[in-house]
């Protein structure tokens, strides 16, 4: 779809811990202005507006939707009572793409489900309501992000009425925000463009941890972007509130059974205690170092100045119907969230629950680095954004390991939506930049072999005629079945959920020639034609969302 520049364009981070919307405007004059879209919510008794969604619903008993701050304020009273059920869904984003039911009052919920009343919501309860219908909307996605992935958040988006939809790759969508709020200062930019930088983006929110290398350069007024690499976790926010959590119930609840009630209480604050700290050791650097992060977190002994303070967190819970108070330092904060950052483990997961115990962003950087053959030397400077960009910790390791520069957004929390809804102002991105595709795509044959089509990192958008002569097996239709990860021999190799086939009209006789074709598009979704040489007869497939999904 190629979008007008002149038309209202609104961006959508639909975030796995909050959700955030933009909209940009042109002037007669040419002037871009990008503003925040404040969505109207309960909470506390009251409904006022607030720049982010808590990506979270809530069935109440009637069954009524809470979404956002009213579904947080219904979860905080739930999880405080042991004896009550868990009526939330949260950090759904995690399971886009895939075939995960919830349950709750014998009700099935699925992850569009989730995401699609979230949209609706934001749809409804802001300034969008009041907008003609004739604008663009762009919802963000991580970069690594399958074709699963990405056509369920299409299908959320039509589900929630929003027409007109384009999908944009999360860590872009920060730059792009941020190198126009450094195009409108006349002076003090942090990264000068006018020659080609590479950048290492790491956007880790709430429940992702998404790595992407950019090559960045500014030509005659106009942004260009080479996508290098590509790489994604399940790393965020949530994992360093469950080790806080987890840290919190090794030293205060030896050999205490927790219900499920209790677990989301020790998770909730670890969270609480998490942002607590961040702020606590944000207001020290304004107050010593005039606000500049790197001034601190660039001494090796930063820890040892922080931990002078004394800065401590505490929190009063009702465990086994007992009221117990957890308290955390800044020194035992840090030494809780250090497995997620660094390697800790140097031996190889040898399956999903290992993998899950022992991943980490350092592996995750260098993996992703080492796929693409991209050296570390090679990288200018480090781009943080995310939920998890506040955590100074966090920044002190990166220095530590990759020794480079890091800069972030004014507000991490918003860059997303606001690059998102960008987008149509800067068309040249789209026009002259390159993209990769995360991961390869591949066929079943009819001997249960895989064939490639598109390799990973491979460009997109990309078209190509794959060169077998394929016959029918059944006489009622073509069934095509896709496989990704790195390559055939990837011991994570998956099977796409989504279906790709055509149903003949009426039942036709087995060993029918046909030829297929397919195309990735720029936002890395595949579709097919299938081409019926005996008389020109062609179908064109997208995937479809699986019944049941």
């Amino acid at each position: 779809m190629k979008m007008d520049e002149t038309k209202i364009c609104i961006g959508i981070d639909l975030g796995t811990t909050n959700t955030s919307a933009a909209y940009s405007t042109l002037s007669v004059n040419g002037k871009i202005s990008v503003e925040d879209l404040l969505i109207r919510q309960k909470g506390l008794g009251s409904q006022r507006t607030f720049d982010t969604l808590p990506s979270i619903i809530y069935i109440k008993q009637n069954g009524d939707i809470a979404v956002g701050r009213e579904a947080v304020d219904l979860k905080d009273n739930s999880i405080r009572s042991s004896s009550e059920d868990v009526r939330y869904l949260e950090n759904v984003k995690r399971y886009m793409g895939t075939q995960q039911k919830f349950v709750l009052d014998g009700k099935t919920y699925t992850p569009i489900d989730v995401a699609t009343e979230i949209l609706k919501y934001v749809r409804n309860y802001t300034q969008i309501k009041t907008m003609k219908s004739d604008y663009y909307t762009v919802i963000t996605v991580p970069a690594n992000f399958n074709t699963d992935q990405r056509t369920d958040t299409m299908e959320a988006a039509r589900r929630a009425g929003f027409e007109n939809v384009e999908l944009y790759d999360e860590p872009k969508a920060a730059i792009l925000s941020f190198l126009h709020e450094e195009s409108e200062k006349r002076e003090g930019r942090a990264l000068d463009i006018s020659t080609k930088k590479r950048i290492l983006v790491i956007d880790i929110g709430g429940g992702t941890c998404d790595i992407s290398v950019e090559d960045v350069v500014e030509r005659n007024g106009e942004y260009v972007f080479t996508h290098m690499a590509v790489g994604r976790e399940n790393l965020g926010g949530v994992d360093f509130d469950r080790r806080i959590g987890d840290e919190l119930a090794r030293s205060n609840l030896r050999g205490i059974t927790l219900n499920d009630a209790e677990i989301a209480s020790l998770r909730d604050m670890g969270q609480k205690i998490k942002e607590a700290l961040s702020d606590s050791i944000d207001d020290f650097i304004w107050e010593n170092y005039d606000g500049d992060k790197a001034a601190l977190y660039e001494q090796p002994d930063w820890l040892d100045i922080i931990a002078e303070e004394e800065f401590e967190c505490s929190q009063m819970r009702e465990i086994n119907h007992q009221p117990i108070n957890f308290t955390m330092n800044v020194r035992e904060f840090v030494n809780a969230i250090t497995p997620l950052i660094y390697q800790i483990e140097e031996i190889p997961a040898a399956n999903r629950e290992q993998h899950e115990h022992n991943k980490n962003m350092e592996t995750l950087i260098h993996t992703t680095l080492s796929d693409h053959d991209i050296d570390v030397d090679s990288i200018d400077v480090i781009f943080l954004t995310g939920g998890m960009a506040k955590c100074l910790p966090l920044r002190a390791a990166l220095y530590e390991l990759f020794q480079k520069p890091i800069i972030s957004p004014a507000n991490p929390f918003l860059a997303v939506s606001k690059g998102a809804a960008l987008v149509n102002k800067y068309r040249s991105i789209e026009d002259n930049s390159k993209d990769l595709m995360p991961n390869a795509v591949m066929m079943e044959m009819d001997d249960g072999s895989l064939k490639t089509l598109i390799k990973m990192g491979e460009p997109v958008p990309v078209e190509k005629t794959v060169e077998e002569t394929f016959k029918t097996v059944s006489g009622s239709g073509v069934a095509i079945r896709l496989f990704e990860g790195k390559n055939e021999f990837d011991s994570g190799l998956r099977k796409i959920n989504n279906l790709y086939r055509i149903t003949f009209s009426e039942a036709q006789f087995p060993g029918r020639e046909f030829k297929i074709a397919y195309k990735v598009d720029k936002t890395k979704r595949i579709n097919f034609t299938v081409t019926f040489p005996d008389n020109g007869e062609t179908y064109h497939i997208d995937g479809q969302i699986r019944e049941g999904k």
